[in-house]
């Protein structure tokens, strides 16, 4: 695991080393994206070197065995909440391959921080990941594309002729029993509202059991600290509901930066989360069946507050993103 000592090297010495020229990519991050907040930039970087972590990695890696001779891995990264494609890069560095990374234009620099701070320290790795603004120019051997189902069909048809991994657009959901105490539904706050709910992992919509009464909710979900005084998203509640109101549909709960609406589940604007009752056990298993390939996490009172904060296994659309590389 001689490559799994660099990673973890290369995050040392960041946080010994750099912290200023971090600081520096958040706010650049922030000044060209404004939903990326220093704050988030800050928990998502976090969240990421939580993984480099040897125990962990060790732990990881020994389910499977690296690529002896390694491939041209092309990565069309999202760019919905920062460093969102730091998972995928990791994993081809891990399998033994090359990463060709396309960033989005909505993050473009933090990924690049990391990477080239570990190239620079561990100059025997420079190839092993590229950034580049086009693949038309270079040969790759698999792809993982990231992106809203309109983008997923463009995929599919362009990389039609190799490996790909495809993934399109998913949410979230939460399952209220009714039993929780106040602390835990505070803890959905931030499955709803960190990095503004634009991430995939973020909670969208909420099962309640029948009779219970969502303006409970309320009280606990206006905790949530950060979002209340960001324009982009204020902006996104005035509008959402200024279009319910002009409608004449009342029929919503105002918390004051948020709307919390009876509604199908789906994927939600910033500012508005759906909601939808149950009626049984039963009930609730064949709603959530229904929406099993929309999914993309589903939590219950005992893991709320982790959605943001997935494990390194915890793999996108539930796919063995390394078993793909490696098969």
């Amino acid at each position: 695991m001689e490559i799994a000592h660099s990673l973890l090297d290369a995050a040392k010495y960041i946080q010994d080393k750099k912290l200023s020229a971090l600081e520096q990519t958040v706010y650049r991050s922030y000044y060209e994206n404004g939903w990326f907040t220093p704050h988030y930039c800050y928990q998502a970087w976090n969240a990421c070197m939580e993984w480099l972590d040897l125990s962990i990695l060790e732990n990881f890696m020994s389910k499977y065995v690296p690529a002896s001779i390694p491939q041209k891995i092309g990565i069309i990264a999202a760019g919905n909440i920062p460093m969102v494609a730091f998972h995928d890069v990791l994993m081809v560095i891990l399998s033994g391959h090359h990463a060709v990374v396309k960033l989005s234009h909505q993050d473009r620099y933090l990924i690049p921080f990391f990477i080239h701070t570990w190239q620079e320290l561990f100059p025997q790795y420079t190839n092993r990941v590229v950034f580049t603004d086009d693949f038309r120019q270079i040969h790759i051997d698999k792809v993982i594309a990231t992106g809203s189902n309109n983008t997923a069909r463009y995929f599919e048809y362009y990389f039609r002729n190799i490996p790909n991994l495809i993934r399109k657009n998913r949410f979230s959901v939460a399952v209220i029993s009714g039993n929780e105490m106040e602390e835990q539904l505070q803890k959905l706050s931030y499955d709803c509202f960190d990095y503004f709910g634009l991430g995939c992992r973020n909670v969208s919509h909420i099962f309640l059991p029948q009779g219970y009464e969502p303006i409970s909710l309320c009280s606990a979900l206006e905790t949530h600290p950060h979002n209340k005084d960001h324009d982009k998203w204020l902006n996104n509640y005035t509008y959402h509901k200024a279009i319910l109101l002009m409608n004449l549909d009342y029929d919503f709960l105002d918390g004051g930066f948020f709307i919390l609406r009876q509604m199908s589940p789906r994927t939600q604007p910033p500012s508005m989360i759906g909601y939808s009752f149950y009626t049984s056990v039963s009930d609730l298993e064949e709603k959530l069946g229904i929406l099993k390939e929309q999914l993309q996490v589903i939590l219950y009172s005992t893991q709320f507050g982790t959605a943001q904060y997935p494990k390194i296994d915890d793999f996108a659309d539930n796919i063995d993103t390394m078993c793909f590389l490696l098969q």
